[in-house]
């Protein structure tokens, strides 16, 4: 009987345990249904990453939802305050292979949406871009097209080949004077313009442009694209995942990130301003002309970056970890040495040199990556034999640790030949660089991009030795590799269809030479922006001036170079 009453008890115990789970799931589904009704607008194929649907309601209550099919086409619905959504969801641009990672923002308080996507389609280019468009409030209400550079065709912001994380996830923010800013990560340097080289990292830029009902956007309606971090060429910073929104309360751009800063430290970046605000600090104690002003605002720049390369060393030497230490110190050494602060930058590499080899021993591998990067410096400075002997030292370690035939040994025979091609030795260049040659074929294969451009640097050898014939089969297989593993479009093609140029030009093949030399010029424009005002446009420019004098008459010429500016 005690049993029977036990058992009882445990039952009511346990009825009373589920009605108490019950209820405290019964009120937080209460809650949760406080988002009201669920309500499927579309059910197209997902494929993992590629659905990406945006939402934004304007201040009328007005919103818009767009979205991919697999990735392949950017559809979206309307829906008008207090209304339902259209029944059929329409097609925002003409057919697209691969229109994936959507964003919208409304602009101009309640006048239309703004879309920015990445086009991701994979053809023998491999062409990775990032595109806007937008759309006005009546023409999302009728299922109209967006525009771009035309109804139905978006704006190509920028660009890049083969690496399909070299242009992706854009963020667009817009305020209420039709003003967008587009903010996306890119490790790609040839997205870029003026005074930014990213290196090999991963960084967030950004572009801006204004709104006209009506028109298109143009390329020429665009701000010149730059780093948000801006005047630095290192693999320390790795800015991810941006997000810009801006707040409705006082019209400022909140932009949010991921970094990561030295010694793999991550950190959220969060960071607002407003635009006149912005400019208005950096511009009252400044006297002079724009040239002046944009010199002073890059300085300040970058000794904001030196102030944190300074702080991370006094973080890590807090650590007492000294090989953690060395890297950071090899790192801001770097980050110095893009600044030309030359002295610090030695001062940082030594440091780090004396810990890699009390740690690690004289004959370590980042022994020999210290020494290289403080011959990059004695070379800037000019001290070539002093340049030389300690890449000398370096290439010794690395095949004493590494083996004769690793990549690391061909990059330092590169950089020993880029000294001898300054002191005059072009037939010790030339002995180095075939060096690396064979080094980099056995080890990388014959159709990678770092053979093209060894077969590109001992063209360059023999253009200087007036070998103009061997220069150009060397371009010409360099120019092969790069279009097959870089694109067609690619800057560094360019850079090849240039020294082509350079050679025809040299035996007199006029014709040629300018044909080679305007597709360069094509490809810079396309791939840097036409507003972009880098050596690179200039110096393909400037070939074409000069043939235009000899054989076309100066007015042709003048016109010519003045388009390029």
């Amino acid at each position: 009987m005690r049993a029977a009453r036990l058992w009882e008890r445990l039952a009511a115990a346990l009825a009373l345990a589920l009605a108490v789970a019950s209820q405290a799931r019964q009120a937080r589904g209460e809650a949760a249904r406080g988002w009201g009704d669920r309500e499927i607008l579309e059910s197209p194929q997902s494929d993992r990453g590629k659905f990406n649907p945006a939402v934004a309601c304007d201040a009328d209550n007005d919103c818009l939802v767009a979205f991919t099919e697999k990735g392949n086409r950017i559809k979206y619905k309307f829906r008008p305050a207090g209304g339902s959504w259209s029944d059929t969801a329409k097609n925002a641009l003409d057919n697209s292979k691969e229109q994936e990672q959507v964003q919208v923002a409304v602009y101009g308080g309640n006048k239309g949406w703004v879309l920015a996507f990445r086009d991701a389609t994979k053809d023998t280019t491999k062409l990775h871009s990032i595109r806007v468009a937008y759309i006005t409030k009546s023409d999302a209400k009728s299922g109209s097209k967006w525009t771009g550079s035309d109804t139905g065709v978006p704006l190509q912001i920028s660009q890049s080949f083969k690496s399909s994380s070299a242009n992706r996830l854009p963020s667009i923010a817009a305020d209420n004077k039709r003003n967008v800013v587009l903010v996306w990560e890119t490790s790609s340097a040839s997205t870029l313009g003026d005074d930014v080289n990213i290196g090999t990292d991963k960084d967030l830029v950004s572009v801006s442009f204004t709104i006209e009902d009506g028109s298109p956007i143009n390329e020429s309606d665009l701000t010149e694209i730059t780093s948000i971090f801006s005047g630095i060429e290192t693999d320390i910073f790795q800015d991810r995942n941006p997000v810009i929104l801006r707040s409705p309360y006082n019209e400022r751009l909140v932009v949010g990130s991921t970094g990561t800063l030295f010694g793999g430290v991550a950190d959220i970046f969060v960071s607002e301003t407003k635009v006149d605000k912005m400019i208005d600090d950096a511009v009252k104690d400044i006297d002079g002309d724009f040239t002046t002003l944009n010199t002073v605002v890059n300085d300040r720049v970058r000794e904001w970056h030196m102030q944190m390369a300074r702080h991370a060393v006094d973080k890590a030497r807090q650590r007492e970890d000294g090989e953690d230490l060395a890297n950071i110190l090899r790192r801001a050494g770097i980050l110095f040495k893009t600044q030309s602060s030359f002295d610090k930058a030695l001062a940082y590499y030594k440091e780090a040199l004396s810990i890699y080899k009390e740690s690690l021993g004289d004959r370590h591998p980042s022994v020999a990556d210290t020494l290289n990067s403080m011959a990059n410096v004695y070379y800037d400075q000019g001290h070539k034999k002093k340049a030389l002997a300690y890449y000398e030292e370096a290439l010794s370690i690395y095949k004493e640790s590494l083996g004769d035939r690793h990549p690391d040994v061909a990059a330092t025979l590169h950089n020993i030949a880029s000294v001898y091609v300054s002191q005059g030795r072009k037939k010790k260049a030339l002995a180095c660089y075939e060096e690396a040659l064979s080094i980099r074929k056995e080890a990388l294969g014959d159709r990678h991009p770092d053979v093209a451009t060894t077969l590109n640097n001992i063209a360059n050898v023999y253009q200087r030795q007036g070998r103009n014939e061997e220069a150009l089969a060397y371009c010409e297989e360099a120019l092969s590799i790069r279009k097959e593993s870089l694109g067609d479009r690619h800057v560094l093609v360019a850079d090849t269809l240039f020294d082509i140029a350079f050679s025809c030009d040299s035996q007199g093949r006029y014709e040629e030479a300018l044909a080679y030399y305007e597709e360069a010029l094509s490809i810079y424009k396309e791939s840097l922006g036409a507003w972009h005002r880098s050596p690179s446009i200039s110096t393909a420019s400037a070939p074409l001036v000069t043939f235009d004098s000899r054989h076309d008459g100066r007015e042709v010429a003048a016109s010519r170079f003045s388009s390029t500016l």
